[in-house]
């Protein structure tokens, strides 16, 4: 299945650190949890919540064909881009050192 460019677009401009995009498709960090964890969003609707640091998928929903197109999509585009994650989640401090050693 080939990524969708929506979905492309969204988590390579998360990982070069840029603003997202106001479009139908928007991926950000969250900062709440012990490691950060990426959430895409399809409209308000969270599609997806995943772990930087330990590479799994913490929550997945669809109700459209739409929302699980781009599920799909992005659970590949994760696959694929394993390195380039690996290259950003390295400059987060916390990722480096485990958070038991900030506490």
């Amino acid at each position: 299945m080939a990524i969708m460019k929506q979905i492309d677009e969204s988590l390579t401009r998360l990982v070069q650190k840029k603003k997202p995009l106001k479009k139908k498709w928007r991926s950000c960090l969250n900062g709440g949890r012990p490691t950060p964890t990426l959430l895409l969003f399809h409209y308000n609707h969270l599609i997806l919540e995943f772990d930087l640091k330990d590479k799994i998928i913490l929550y997945q929903w669809w109700e459209k064909a739409a929302d699980k197109r781009g599920l799909d999509s992005a659970i590949e585009w994760l696959e694929e881009n394993n390195e380039v994650i690996n290259n950003f989640t390295s400059s987060f401090p916390l990722m480096k050192k485990g958070i038991a050693d900030f506490i």
